[in-house]
């Protein structure tokens, strides 16, 4: 990720919004956690996952700019035993929460809010893209450690789904990222193509904003209604488990 020096205005939340071993068996209850001295609960997204726990959480990292904290990860229970930290590939469906670490302890107030979502919405697919182009060379880099004959990974331009919802406290925007892959081994080898649908979240809830965000494999336009639907029914309960 390209580095961000100096104060930022508020209207940059929406960019640090993209850039940025099973000992513990992970939880299903809401993940109670604290930001700027606020505790908030996060509900698991739907009916199967569980929340990773921080050893295992650690293989999200990779999917969330470093300006940003993740502070909650969520697999499908049965996916819990397959994720390693190394790993580049993500389960079929994946969900994650984070904060930005610069404004973790600001109040955001409604109007605040709006700003930052008029903005995300003028910038979106600019924004996408270059987290895109960014995540190709990272993930290029990631490859070159791997017992791999001539690796690459290619992100395609994203397609843009635009915004899925918008309401005084949320909002979400989406978005499709195809990646092909060259190269391989007897032993490891790396998919031809994959495509993701994305969501991207914003949650204004006790004056602090959130990001979330949603992976999960594509397979036809069933997906993106799906995609839409859960985004919105999770961002439904986060707000729902905080309301004071």
């Amino acid at each position: 990720m390209r580095s961000i020096r100096g104060p930022l205005p508020l209207s940059s939340l929406c960019v640090l919004s993209l850039f940025g071993c099973i000992s513990i068996a992970g939880q299903t209850t809401p993940t109670q956690f604290e930001t700027g001295g606020v505790e908030i609960a996060i509900p698991v997204p739907w009916n199967g996952m569980l929340e990773m726990g921080p050893e295992k959480r650690h293989f999200m990292d990779q999917f969330v700019p470093p300006s940003n904290r993740l502070i909650a990860g969520f697999v499908a229970q049965d996916d819990l035993s397959k994720v390693h930290v190394a790993d580049i590939k993500a389960p079929p469906r994946i969900a994650m929460v984070a904060v930005s670490r610069q404004f973790e302890s600001r109040n955001i107030s409604q109007g605040d809010f709006k700003l930052i979502i008029d903005s995300v919405s003028k910038d979106f697919n600019a924004t996408v893209s270059a987290f895109a182009k960014d995540n190709e060379q990272n993930f290029n880099r990631k490859l070159q450690s791997l017992d791999l004959d001539n690796p690459k990974i290619k992100f395609a331009e994203p397609i843009s789904l635009g915004c899925l919802f918008s309401t005084p406290d949320s909002a979400g925007f989406g978005t499709i990222l195809q990646a092909s892959a060259s190269g391989g081994s007897s032993s490891t080898s790396l998919e031809s193509s994959l495509t993701k649908v994305v969501s991207v979240l914003y949650i204004r809830t006790r004056n602090r904003v959130l990001f979330a965000y949603i992976f999960a494999d594509y397979k036809d336009k069933d997906t993106v209604i799906w995609l839409r639907k859960a985004s919105q029914d999770w961002v439904n309960q986060v707000l729902a488990a905080n309301k004071e």
